[in-house]
């Protein structure tokens, strides 16, 4: 289903939240069918080796060296916004293996905004993440991210093949 591997270093923290707030032109709103009123930035890892780097820090949590992302994200969750629940896929490509979210930031008034999974018996899991923690899930696993009452909610996503 869905497991806590560690904690991704501060000082990787930090780059990834100034990597954000640096970019910020290239940040589009994501308003989707299962996406709403989400900020997200594409992260082109051949192009930024840090993040490369970054990425290796997460092939260690994994225990995977070998794999590189599909796609990477940095997400940004704020008032009214969510993410309805849903199965990661590739349009014609197939299917995601397996996707890690990685909280990089949480404001002190965050209310809402809460990694949602399906288990075996279709109840619903809420999980708290910490800033840092790496959550992984395989595909199949139904999730989503509820409504962010207050405050704002920021994630790094990895899907890999």
């Amino acid at each position: 289903m869905w497991t806590k591997l560690g904690h991704l270093s501060g000082e990787s923290i930090s780059y990834l939240n100034d990597y954000y707030d640096q970019r910020k032109i290239d940040i589009e709103v994501k308003d989707r069918a299962n996406v709403k009123s989400v900020k997200c930035l594409t992260l082109d890892t051949v192009e930024d080796p840090d993040i490369l780097g970054l990425n290796l820090e997460v092939y260690d949590l994994i225990g995977n060296k070998t794999l590189l992302p599909k796609t990477s994200y940095i997400l940004e969750y704020y008032e009214n916004s969510f993410t309805d629940f849903h199965i990661d896929s590739i349009s014609n490509e197939g299917f995601y293996s397996f996707t890690t979210i990685i909280l990089i930031y949480k404001s002190e008034d965050l209310d809402g905004g809460y990694p949602l999974f399906k288990d075996e018996r279709g109840s619903v899991v809420v999980l708290n993440q910490n800033v840092g923690e790496v959550i992984s899930y395989s595909h199949g696993v139904k999730h989503g991210v509820s409504k962010v009452l207050k405050g704002t909610r920021r994630v790094l996503v990895n899907w890999y093949g």
